[in-house]
């Protein structure tokens, strides 16, 4: 293999790997933003502004190869993903989509390198491309679900503390646009996904979005079924002029009661769960340990008695 070649598949290899590394910084970035939405400050370390345009060089390329590859079918389902995520806005959709690309090149070029030392054949060789090629393309998006996932499970557990806030608020005679605000103010270091959310609906209600709809987009962001609840309940409130402090500690109440079903279910897993290892790793130590040694001292009783 020519040096030329070497040196531009050490380059996508490069290119994949900072690609991976920009996604995984995404969250510290999101993580700061959650701050500053806040109203925290956050001190700055030396060498911030150097990985801030590297960061920023590094975004700007993936960006651009992501807009070749964005099409209007797979961004909606995409972005709908990246906000259950936690990263709004359109930018973070062609990142994504470079991100991918530079992963799905990446991994076969490093394997071709790798290849260039150990001179395999050639059909395992189009077989670990191959191989390599759909992995590099799924990658990104397993990470994506997980981060999805994650965000979901902290959002469906911080809502009953956010629940009993906006309680507190609203028999105070605060309004549900004063409550939203303050629940953002005050949950944003415990509750910092739902602070944030929270706080989206507070803004999109003082740009003139109605308030109905505000919720639904809540409700559509999070894909979240207690959130999406809570938005029906407080739109059905509204319309027919019902307590709205009854119907929050009533499904307060409600998502608790399932949060300790579902603690109780996962016990009741528990011990089919253990079966397995039990079966296959400790039983047999121990019959190993308790056994071994009555058969030992037993097979050399029966070999004296033979001789």
């Amino acid at each position: 293999m020519s040096i030329s070649i070497q040196i531009v598949i050490f380059a996508a290899a490069m290119l994949g790997f900072l690609g991976i590394a920009n996604l995984f910084a995404q969250a510290k970035e999101n993580k700061q933003r959650n701050q500053r939405l806040g109203g925290r400050s956050h001190q700055t370390h030396p060498g911030a502004q150097e990985h801030a345009d590297l960061k920023s060089m590094l975004s700007g390329g993936l960006e651009s190869v992501g807009k070749l590859l964005s099409t209007s079918q797979n961004q909606f389902k995409l972005q709908e993903n990246l906000q259950r995520a936690g990263y709004y806005g359109p930018r973070p959709v062609t990142v994504f989509l470079g991100a991918r690309a530079a992963t799905a090149i990446a991994l076969p070029a490093a394997f071709l390198l790798y290849q260039s030392v150990l001179d395999l054949p050639l059909k395992l060789v189009v077989v670990a491309v191959a191989t390599l090629l759909v992995l590099g393309l799924r990658l990104p998006g397993f990470w994506l679900a997980r981060k999805v996932k994650q965000r979901c499970a902290r959002l469906k557990g911080d809502l009953p503390d956010c629940l009993d806030l906006m309680i507190v608020c609203v028999e105070s005679g605060l309004g549900i646009d004063a409550a939203l605000l303050k629940i953002s103010d005050k949950m944003s270091i415990t509750c910092a996904d739902l602070s944030q959310e929270l706080r989206l609906v507070h803004l999109e209600m003082q740009a003139g979005n109605p308030r109905q709809q505000s919720l639904r987009n809540l409700a559509q962001r999070t894909g979240v079924k207690e959130i999406q609840s809570l938005v029906a309940k407080l739109i059905q409130s509204e319309k027919f002029g019902t307590s709205v402090a009854k119907a929050l500690r009533v499904h307060a109440d409600t998502i608790r009661e399932k949060r300790k079903q579902a603690a109780e279910e996962r016990a009741g897993k528990t011990a089919v769960k253990m079966l397995f290892p039990l079966i296959f790793c400790i039983f047999p130590a121990l019959f190993v340990a308790i056994l071994g040694p009555a058969i030992i001292q037993m097979l050399a009783t029966l070999g004296g008695g033979l001789g």
